[in-house]
């Protein structure tokens, strides 16, 4: 997870959340001694990142897809090199 950026560098955003997760936000931000803030800061950083890595995962499965034909090639080509 990525480090949470300090107070002074924070920009308010306003949410419309369900009342349930307003709830459960409330619960945890209590036990764990957390502002609601901080919960929500964590959960978007994380969400985000794994957005990201899904991203760039489908973006490589594709680029590695749309050049199968030459990586196949360059492995033909290659084949016998370590024989020499």
């Amino acid at each position: 997870m990525r480090t949470i950026i300090s107070q002074s560098k924070t920009q308010r955003l306003n949410l419309t959340i369900l009342p349930d997760l307003t709830r459960r936000a409330e619960s945890m931000s209590k036990r764990l001694n957390i502002s609601i803030s901080e919960i929500t800061r964590r959960a978007l950083s994380d969400y985000l990142d794994r957005l990201e890595r899904a991203d760039l995962e489908k973006r490589l499965t594709e680029g590695y897809q749309a050049n199968t034909a030459y990586y196949s090639q360059q492995q033909e080509d290659w084949k016998h090199a370590d024989q020499l």
